[in-house]
């Protein structure tokens, strides 16, 4: 599953992407022809106008103040997550139909936001006038999504079953409780994903051309109960017929998912809390 992580300058988008990165999540580095904010910014490739012009096949772009922000497709195909405004969360997921993209609605109060945007430059006083800037400029695009999104619309093509919605006060347990629901969101996507390969090889599912097993997966997620049906679909199908040694099918697999217990899923590592 792919996480689009929305939200206004300063509500810590950084660090929630930051702290999902320390778990073992990709993060979508993006381009863009504006200036460092600091020596030492990374949180996108810097690139001159004449080396941004070379750069096709582009997944999403916008323009923010002259200064132009994108990323390609190969780019969002490596990766598990991207910053990006809801314009860009729109162009993206009509650019790419096929992927299973999950809005990450991350809010925080304004007085607040404004303050922890400011800090991070060298001049914290040119930067809150800057940001002041941002924040206007993009109240409008904000106010029309976070309406949408009240109403149950959200990004035309993504997730639309249900997504994550974070109200930071920038508490580092608020955020860790976020990044700890959204790690246990991807390992039941990826269970889910394969439940249903089990389902499609044993023929008790048919094939559904007009979504991808990824998206069908992430939308099943939001169903209440539909999980533990799948599961026990799954495991009716095998019944006592041996396993296959490897692959999606295979009962023991599919007993450990009943079990709840450790099994092959992405490379997402996870610390133990100390006592």
């Amino acid at each position: 599953m792919f996480y689009l992580i929305i939200g206004r300058t300063g509500t810590g988008k950084d660090t929630l992407a930051d702290m999902l990165q320390e778990k073992g999540l990709k993060r979508v580095v993006s381009y863009t022809t504006r200036p460092r904010r600091t020596p030492d910014e990374n949180t996108h490739i810097f690139v001159t106008k004449e080396e941004a012009d070379k750069i096709t096949d582009r997944a999403a772009e916008k323009t923010i103040n002259g200064y132009e922000y994108f990323a390609t497709k190969d780019q969002v195909k490596n990766a598990n997550m991207y910053i990006i405004d809801p314009d860009g969360a729109r162009q993206l997921t009509q650019s790419m139909p096929e992927e299973a993209f999950m809005i990450v609605h991350v809010k925080a109060d304004p007085s607040a936001s404004m303050k922890h945007a400011a800090m991070r430059a060298e001049d914290p006083e040119k930067e809150e006038e800057i940001v002041r800037q941002r924040v206007a400029s993009e109240d409008q695009e904000f106010s029309e999504f976070e309406q949408k999104l009240a109403e149950g619309e959200g990004i035309p093509g993504a997730v639309s079953s249900y997504y994550v919605n974070v109200e930071n006060d920038y508490d580092p347990k608020t955020l860790k409780e976020v990044v700890d629901y959204i790690i246990g969101l991807e390992k039941d996507h990826y269970r889910m994903e394969h439940m249903i390969a089990s389902l499609r090889e044993s023929g008790n599912l048919p094939d559904t051309p007009e979504i991808s097993d990824t998206k069908l997966a992430a939308e099943a997620l939001g169903v209440p109960g539909l999980y533990d049906t799948m599961l026990q679909a799954c495991l009716a199908v095998w019944g006592d017929k041996r396993p296959e040694p490897d692959g999606p099918t295979n009962r023991e697999y599919l007993e450990r998912l009943a079990e709840k217990d450790e099994v092959e899923e992405p490379q997402i590592e996870e610390e133990e809390e100390e006592l």
